[in-house]
C-alpha cells in the first residue's frame, strides 16, 4: 500500500511528525506534503526509502494558495505513483472535496480520500454560545468558517478519521454523515520523548516544599479554568503550601476578567502563569508537578492529558469522551464531573495527601500509555482503517 499525506507545518508537531513516520514503515510507501521545511537536515535526517517529505515552498504561503498547489502537487504524483489512500489532515480545508471530485472522473481506480477532524467545531460553536459574558466574535467567525470547510471536506471523503467519539457524534448529528465511514482513532504521544524526567522543583526556581498544581492549554472558559480557580481555595484551606502553575496562552479579550476572577478570590498569589515553552522545559514541569488537573467542559483528545501521564503525572480530569477514551476502566485518572470545583479540590487533596496513591495511579498510567497510545500502537490503527476502506 502507498499513502500520502497532507499536513502543513508538520515539522511543528514532532508527536504527530513521528507517528506518520512510524505509519511510514508499516505500508510500502508514504509521501509527505508538507508547505515548507524550515530545518531541512532536521526533518528530512528522518526520510528513507519509505518515507518521502514533499516541501512546497522556501517559506509559509496562505491557505488558500498551499491547497491550490497541493492539488496541482497530487496530479503529479499520481502520474508516476500507485498511490492507495490519500490522507488530508489539513483538516479545514477543501482539498479533500477538490481530491475526490477530481479522483472521480479518471475511469481507473483512483485513491481513498481520508479527511482527518481534530477538533470539536461544531460541537465547540455550539457550546461557546451558552457561556456567558463572552465578549469576542472573533472565535465563533473562525470557527463557523471552519465548520463549513469541514463539512465540504466530510460530505466528499472516502473515510473520516476523528481523535473522539465526541467529535464522530457531532458529525453524524450536524452534518448528516454516515458512521461507517467514519473511525475513532485516539492521538498518539511519543513515549520515548515524554516519559519522566528526575528534575527537582528548586531546579525550576519552585519551592521544594510546595505541592504544585499544574494546568496546561489555552486559558479559556471551555478549558474549564474558572472551576479551576474555584477549586483552589478548597485545596488552600487544606494545604495552604499550594500553588497553581499556568502554562498557555490568554487570549486578550479573556485577560481583564480571568483577573477580575482571580483577585475576588484573592489567590493571585498562588497562581504562577507562563507562556508556552519548549517540549524539553514543558516535560519537566509535567515531571516536578504533584497534580496535573484539566477541568476542561468540552474536548476532542487533548494531547497535554496524554503528555502529564506519560510523564508520570497524576491527572484529575473531566469525564468527557476524549479524555475517558485514555482511561476507559478509570484505573490512573482521577476523574470529576464537569463544572465541579468541590469534586476538583476533593481529589486533588487525595492525591496530595496520599504519596502512595498517587505514585501508583502515575505508574498504572506511564505503563497504559506506552502500550496502547504510542506512536506504533496509533499508526497501526490507521493503516488498519487505511485497509478497511482500500478492500
Amino acid at each position: 500500500m502507498k499513502s500520502c499525506l497532507i499536513y502543513p507545518g508538520i515539522e511543528n508537531y514532532r508527536s504527530r511528525q513521528k507517528m506518520f513516520e512510524c505509519l511510514g514503515n508499516i505500508v510500502e510507501k508514504e509521501f509527505i506534503i508538507t508547505d515548507h521545511i524550515g530545518d531541512k537536515n532536521r526533518l528530512l535526517t528522518n526520510e528513507n526509502e519509505r518515507v518521502t517529505y514533499i516541501g512546497l515552498y522556501e517559506h509559509q504561503k496562505l491557505k488558500p494558495i498551499f491547497m491550490y498547489d497541493t492539488y496541482k502537487k497530487m496530479n503529479e504524483l499520481l502520474c508516476y505513483n500507485d498511490i492507495d489512500i490519500i490522507h488530508d489532515y489539513f483538516y479545514n480545508s477543501i482539498i479533500s472535496n477538490t481530491l475526490h471530485r477530481r479522483l472521480h472522473l479518471h475511469e481507473h481506480d483512483y485513491p481513498k480520500v481520508v479527511t482527518s477532524i481534530v477538533s470539536r467545531n461544531i460541537g465547540w460553536y455550539k457550546e461557546i454560545r451558552k457561556l456567558e459574558p463572552y465578549p469576542s466574535l472573533r472565535y465563533s467567525y473562525l470557527r463557523g468558517v471552519n465548520i463549513f470547510l469541514e463539512y465540504i471536506s466530510c460530505k466528499q471523503a472516502d473515510g473520516i478519521m476523528v481523535n473522539s467519539e465526541e467529535i464522530k457524534q457531532d458529525l453524524i448529528r450536524y452534518c448528516k454523515i454516515c458512521p461507517d465511514i467514519i473511525r475513532v482513532i485516539p492521538n498518539s504521544v511519543d513515549t520515548d520523548y515524554f516519559r519522566p524526567n528526575y528534575v527537582k522543583k528548586d531546579q525550576l526556581g519552585l519551592n521544594p516544599e510546595e505541592n504544585i498544581l499544574l494546568f496546561v492549554g489555552n486559558v479559556f472558559r471551555l478549558k474549564g479554568i474558572y472551576d479551576l480557580f474555584d477549586a483552589l481555595p478548597k485545596v488552600l484551606i487544606k494545604e495552604p503550601n499550594t500553588r497553581l502553575i499556568i502554562i498557555g496562552s490568554i487570549h486578550k479579550d479573556e485577560l481583564q476578567y480571568l483577573s477580575n476572577y482571580i483577585k475576588e478570590r484573592k489567590i493571585e498569589s498562588n497562581i504562577l502563569f507562563l507562556n508556552h515553552m519548549s517540549q524539553d522545559e514543558l516535560i519537566k514541569y509535567y515531571s516536578v508537578a504533584d497534580v496535573f488537573v484539566f477541568p476542561s467542559l468540552y474536548e476532542g483528545s487533548p494531547r497535554s492529558v496524554q503528555e502529564a501521564i506519560a510523564c508520570g503525572c497524576p491527572v484529575v480530569a473531566t469525564n468527557i469522551g476524549g479524555i475517558n477514551i485514555l482511561d476507559e476502566n478509570h484505573e490512573y485518572i482521577s476523574f470529576v464531573n464537569i463544572k465541579s470545583p468541590d469534586m476538583i479540590s476533593k481529589k486533588v487533596l487525595e492525591l496530595i495527601k496520599d504519596s502512595n496513591l498517587a505514585k501508583a495511579k502515575a505508574k498504572k498510567g506511564i505503563h497504559h500509555i506506552q502500550q496502547e497510545f504510542s506512536d506504533k500502537s496509533v499508526a497501526g490503527q490507521i493503516v488498519e482503517f487505511y485497509h478497511h476502506l482500500v478492500g
